[in-house]
């Protein structure tokens, strides 16, 4: 029978919860919110999260950071790093796409239009 001390450290290692893999285009703060749900049911510690948070994301992904996954220490400074770079160009590329769809109405003032594409 093997040693309690053994399988404990063998089930610590393994992941109760696979966390998602993260691609640019993916929904930043699905990801990120499966994510933190992996985390905790893991067990993980930020080092551990951190590891894993680069393994599960593509290298165009994980090359977008700045500064590098492996120069952060907390989960905390990767999750605000992550939210800064793709959620951010998220919501620039709905921006862009939503102004490029936008038409005026017929009936719709050239003041009203502008002050709608502005919002």
């Amino acid at each position: 029978m093997p040693d309690q001390d053994v399988t404990s450290n063998i089930m610590s290692n393994i992941a109760i919860v696979t966390p998602p893999y993260f691609r640019p285009g993916d929904d930043p703060l699905d990801w990120l919110q499966t994510f933190k749900r992996a985390i905790k049911a893991n067990g993980w510690t930020d080092t551990r999260a951190l590891g894993m948070a680069s393994a599960m994301m593509n290298e165009a992904a994980e090359s977008a950071f700045e500064p590098p996954i492996d120069d952060l220490t907390t989960f905390k400074q990767f999750e605000e790093a992550f939210l800064l770079i793709f959620q951010l160009t998220d919501y620039k590329k709905n921006a862009l796409q939503q102004a490029r769809s936008y038409r005026q109405a017929d009936d719709e003032d050239v003041e009203i239009f502008i002050s709608n594409m502005m919002k």
